[in-house]
């Protein structure tokens, strides 16, 4: 800490900005001002320290003090991202962790300032205890390094999104903006949930309870399994659906998969199929196009079909919805998710009241606790039976607006087996016999049928 210690005892800190003294008993002030002297300390002296000093002999005492400097604040850009690579996860409600929300994705929005220039601020020269000044260096700016698709402001303090997409540091420090995202393999734990704002490429799988949304396009080279896909631009399967029940695939515009099972698929514009459907659920505001491809099983919906075959020989209940408009389909299918939900609370709810009024019922006195838990549970089931009847009753609605009604045609160029359920909202016509090259056509509820020989 210190240098210059002789054997008087005066010691000068190493940056010269103070000194202290260790005085002997029998120093007088004036061999304490010689000491001083010889030392060529000038500034910064105090009297008191000195005199203090004198009366604490044998103990080191700071009696000089110069003026410290203030250093200068450089400019470092402030990223208003994280510039990491590492995932970082939030706690969620009652503190449970989502281990699948990594955070790897920082999206903006064309003209989103993603960093800031913070002003500098010079610092102020120092003075050491032997009258010379301490310099301070001036203030350094260091620059921004601009990158694809960001852009600065007119007074170079901010630099700001060029376009939709993520924003990111490149290998070469650069602040970059890319609207196209590809994931090298599976979207899984290693990735989290991916919510980008742009078109997206996956060369993997993805798995089961994975959620993936893109403000453009997604096209997935591998399978899906159980997951939930949303894309606002087409979206592409290479690999096929696998979805256990559970996996939600829904688009803007077209949907392209070479098979999907056990799957609910909606689609703004087409669903184009290669191979087949088994048991899914596909709702396509325009058509559905699978001409080499058979359907078996679950329930399909669009104002025009071309499919290769429906149904199978084991009669599997596979329902065409002909001439339903598909946008109330649709709507009417997140109602019957919703009602769904509500009688799984509602099962729920009962499995624990049940014991509770079978106690009381019995004769028994219940405590407060439990009194005021059944009332809980009581009210929480009236309240849940009201949102069920609301919720059918606004799909009744629904499904009897005459905007329900649409112009529909399907054609079959393969075979149409027993089991097959061709439905509008006014009938259903179930297929007895099994037959070939069937075209049926829909309006005002009423199918009219026409079959080629």
């Amino acid at each position: 800490m210190a240098e210059g210690e002789d054997k008087a005892g005066l010691r000068v800190s190493a940056d010269k900005v103070y000194a202290e003294i260790n005085l002997l008993p029998d120093m007088t002030l004036g061999d304490v001002w010689n000491l001083i002297r010889a030392r060529g300390i000038v500034y910064g002296i105090k009297d008191e320290r000195l005199s203090e000093a004198m009366g604490r002999p044998g103990e080191w005492i700071r009696f000089a003090e110069g003026l410290a400097p203030v250093q200068p604040v450089h400019s470092l850009p402030h990223y208003h991202f994280d510039t990491g690579r590492k995932p970082h996860m939030t706690a969620g409600e009652n503190d449970t962790v989502n281990f699948k929300e990594l955070g790897l994705i920082h999206n903006v929005k064309a003209g989103q300032v993603v960093a800031t220039q913070p002003p500098v601020k010079t610092g102020i020269p120092g003075r050491d205890i032997f009258g010379q000044a301490i310099p301070v260096p001036e203030p350094k700016i260091t620059p921004f390094h601009v990158g694809t698709h960001v852009s600065l402001s007119p007074d170079e303090k901010q630099m700001k999104a060029d376009i939709d997409g993520r924003v990111f540091l490149d290998l070469s420090g650069r602040v970059c903006v890319d609207n196209q995202l590809t994931i090298g393999g599976d979207v899984g734990p290693a990735t989290g949930n991916i919510n980008f704002l742009g078109a997206l490429f996956i060369n993997g799988n993805v798995l089961s309870g994975y959620k993936v949304k893109a403000a453009a396009d997604i096209e997935i080279r591998g399978t899906v399994e159980s997951a939930y896909i949303d894309a606002a631009g087409e979206l592409k399967i290479h690999g096929g659906v696998f979805g256990g029940g559970k996996a939600v695939l829904q688009s803007r515009k077209s949907i392209h998969v070479r098979h999907a099972q056990e799957a609910t698929i909606l689609c703004g514009d087409s669903l184009v199929v290669q191979e087949s459907l088994l048991r899914v659920t596909a709702v396509a505001a325009k058509k559905i196009v699978m001409e080499l491809g058979s359907v078996v099983g679950g329930t399909i919906n669009a104002p025009f079909m071309q499919i290769g075959s429906l149904g199978s020989e084991s009669g599997v209940r596979t329902v065409v919805e002909l001439g339903i408009s598909p946008r109330i389909r649709m709507f009417c299918s997140q109602l019957e998710s919703e009602f769904q939900s509500l009688r799984d609370q509602l099962q729920k709810v009962r499995q624990k009241l049940h014991p509770l009024v079978t106690l009381q019922d019995s004769g028994k006195v219940l405590t407060k606790e439990d009194h005021d838990i059944m009332l809980r549970l009581e009210n929480e089931d009236e309240e849940l039976q009201r949102k069920i009847l609301g919720v059918t009753a606004e799909i009744r609605k629904k499904l009897s607006d005459p905007a329900a009604h649409i112009e529909g045609v399907m054609d079959v160029a393969g075979a149409v087996r027993p089991g097959v359920v061709i439905s509008t909202i006014a009938v259903e016509k179930p297929i007895g016999t099994a037959r070939t090259g069937l075209k049926l056509k829909a309006s005002r509820g009423q199918i009219t049928e026409s079959v080629e020989e």
